[in-house]
């Protein structure tokens, strides 16, 4: 699939227009971008997230320019990016650009992910593309490693042999009938593998939220995370959660103190419901704000729901904008 044919959004309300997307190649701004003959006589907010950190001034630049180059065709519409660290705010603050802080771990549907009753196979897990970004080599210490992986993008290439020789103690198990044959694993299917580890961990240095992260927590698993940028330590508190140094002997050590935990799941998944319901309630206030400012519309978003699918699903442009076709028909 070429994914800059299509767009991963939607539009959240027909009247007045407010559309969710997400950047991403060749649809900088989201539905907006991909058609934005939809949007050519008619006010309309766009939030716009993100795939990837935007800690770097030139990606804020880039930012900026699409912005005001899209301004131009459609200058009846406003675009409000949605960051997922302060650092980002400030960075697109300074170029004019206006933003909401909004992390995008909050999107992720927490009915599919979530504890469950299975087999504890793994000391920890690491749901993570096979990507030289992703440094498993930093898990090579972990006895104990069940890997799960999609395949990405495919401009990125895997590196499954080279992830092998590096950890051959680990489990694949996106390959485990028979070795040789990748697996797609639906997204229930993941959460039950998730759920068969003690903890979770997130080894990158820089990306955005890391999707993952939050799906640990939500099952119930504690994470160990080295440092990183691009915002998902958000929610990365004690007593659940532990950054260490980018070395495999504390990344195995904080994985075997939790894993001798022997930490009630649903007491991490309680707490970071709170904090999710907490940046849920938070957006909403500031949504609806942005509505009135932009729309003279009072309290459009009575509820999160609009928002619950999340980002997560790619597809042509043209489904995506089916609520702006059926409000002009």
């Amino acid at each position: 699939m070429e994914l800059e044919r299509y767009v991963s959004g939607m539009v959240v309300s027909a009247d007045p227009i407010v559309t969710f997307s997400k950047r991403s190649t060749g649809v900088p701004l989201g539905i907006a971008s991909a058609r934005p003959d939809h949007f050519s006589e008619r006010p309309a907010l766009h939030l716009v997230g993100t795939s990837f950190t935007i800690e770097d001034e030139a990606i804020c630049d880039t930012i900026a320019d699409d912005i005001a180059k899209l301004s131009k065709r459609l200058p009846e519409s406003r675009f409000v990016m949605l960051t997922n660290s302060e650092f980002e705010a400030y960075l697109l603050s300074v170029r004019g650009v206006s933003s909401m802080m909004s992390s995008q771990s909050i999107f992720l549907d927490e009915k599919i992910f979530r504890p469950m009753e299975v087999e504890q196979r793994f000391d920890a897990i690491y749901n993570a593309r096979l990507t030289p970004f992703k440094r498993h080599e930093l898990a090579r210490k972990i006895a104990s490693l069940g890997l799960l992986y999609d395949i990405g993008p495919p401009d990125i290439p895997q590196i499954y042999d080279e992830v092998r020789s590096l950890l051959p103690q680990a489990t694949f198990i996106n390959h485990e009938a028979d070795g040789h044959t990748y697996r797609q694993l639906g997204i229930r299917d993941c959460a039950g593998h998730i759920n068969s580890a003690r903890v979770g961990l997130c080894l990158s240095a820089a990306e955005g939220t890391m999707q993952s992260s939050l799906e640990y927590l939500l099952c119930g698993l504690p994470v160990v995370s080295t440092r990183s940028i691009g915002g998902r330590d958000r929610y990365f508190m004690p007593p659940f959660c532990r950054i260490v140094a980018d070395d495999p002997d504390e990344i195995a050590a904080a994985v075997a103190r939790f894993a001798r935990g022997n930490i009630p799941k649903q007491a991490v998944r309680n707490y970071i419901m709170h904090l999710l319901s907490f940046d849920r309630h938070n957006f909403l206030i500031a949504a609806n704000k942005l509505v009135k400012e932009t729309f003279g519309v009072e309290a459009l978003f009575k509820s999160f729901a609009p928002f619950e699918m999340g980002l997560t699903r790619w597809r042509p442009p043209d489904e995506a904008a089916i609520p702006l076709q059926r409000s002009r028909a």
